[in-house]
């Protein structure tokens, strides 16, 4: 997974993941969009079901449990399209095992339909929320 997906074959040693959640939860918060990119970007990859379907769950639960459904939430209101694509991103591979901790946020739903740049993207995430 590593080698195709971070630049220059870096990877992550999957038990230091829980270790490093937190830093990359208050990351997305940044006020600098290509950091808040990043962070997402990060929490994407380790949530895609590309990296295996039994770590990506695994990973997707400690995201949660890290609080990061709601700074993604945040990060629908970035004036960065980019931010906002990748946040609708993530959301949709949270959604997909853990529908129930996405429509628990606030204003979710609102937020997904109002602030989307890109409705294609809309419509997958609230796809995913309806079929899991």
């Amino acid at each position: 997974m590593c080698r195709n997906v971070f630049p220059k074959g870096k990877c992550v040693v999957p038990s230091k993941i829980p270790k490093l959640l937190p830093t990359i939860v208050k990351l997305m918060g940044s006020k600098f969009p290509k950091v808040q990119e990043e962070a997402i970007f990060f929490i994407t990859v380790i949530t895609t079901t590309s990296n295996r379907a039994k770590s990506a769950e695994q990973n997707t639960q400690k995201t949660v449990d890290a609080g990061a459904v709601k700074k993604l939430v945040k990060c629908l209101s970035s004036r960065s399209a980019d931010v906002q694509e990748l946040a609708l991103r993530c959301i949709e591979n949270i959604a997909f095992k853990f529908p129930d901790e996405i429509l628990a946020t606030n204003g979710i739903t609102t937020a997904v339909i109002k602030k989307s740049t890109k409705p294609v993207v809309c419509e997958e995430v609230l796809k995913a929320l309806n079929t899991s």
